[in-house]
């Protein structure tokens, strides 16, 4: 393993953590990638910052400017399958896939990037079962498979994966969800640190069904 993928490695293992994102910035300034190690500074500074805090703009400003010129190359050894990865705290933090592609090679994605948010498209009902073997989904916040169209499959299956445990955001919109997939959330063990389910856009689910969800969930879930 050389110097860098350490580095690397040591984010991955501990997202929520900034230390070993800006050690990492240490040791690109040291090894002539100073951009790259500003674009994690700066991200970082952002995130941490107040939204009314009057230096924001001016680093938005350096952290666009530095993207423009450099961003290309900073995802250029992903996986093709990853369409518009998106960057936080300096690097990339939320991926959208085709889900066979996903499938074949998401590890690949889990080993390169600290990502934790996950948007799938093409998503068949025949993934379903392979998806929520992935133990790797533990390292997700937010998983989003709207306007899949996979109906209670989908559900149902969420509600059985123990590798979900950590997930605060799921994103079911549009997906012909009727009352046994909402009974199947609402009875799930592993959904406890949902912070948000939505639910949009799905008719088939009732008043009464809705009303099981909130119940359930309260503010938590949104139709």
């Amino acid at each position: 393993m050389t110097d860098e993928n350490a580095f690397l490695q040591a984010v991955i293992a501990d997202p929520d953590d900034d230390a070993p994102r800006l050690i990492y910035a240490d040791w690109l300034d040291e090894n002539g990638q100073s951009e790259r190690a500003e674009f994690i500074r700066v991200q970082i500074a952002l995130a941490r910052m107040p939204s009314d805090d009057l230096r924001r703009q001016d680093l938005l400003t350096r952290e666009v400017s530095l993207f423009q010129a450099f961003g290309m190359a900073w995802v250029a050894d992903l996986p093709a399958m990853v369409r518009e990865p998106r960057f936080n705290r300096g690097f990339v933090d939320t991926l959208i896939c085709r889900a066979p592609a996903f499938l074949d090679h998401g590890g690949l994605l889990f080993q390169a990037t600290p990502a934790q948010h996950l948007r799938l498209v093409d998503l068949q009902r025949i993934h379903i079962s392979d998806l929520v073997r992935i133990p790797l989904l533990s390292r997700l916040s937010s998983l989003d498979l709207t306007w899949n169209s996979v109906g209670n499959v989908v559900t149902q299956a969420i509600a059985r994966c123990p590798y979900l445990f950590g997930l605060s955001v799921l994103n079911l919109a549009n997906n012909r969800i009727r009352r046994a997939g909402a009974y199947s959330l609402v009875k799930s063990p592993y959904l406890q640190s949902l912070e948000h389910l939505r639910l949009s856009n799905n008719p088939n689910l009732t008043e009464a069904d809705q009303q099981l969800l909130r119940r359930h969930f309260g503010s938590r879930v949104q139709f």
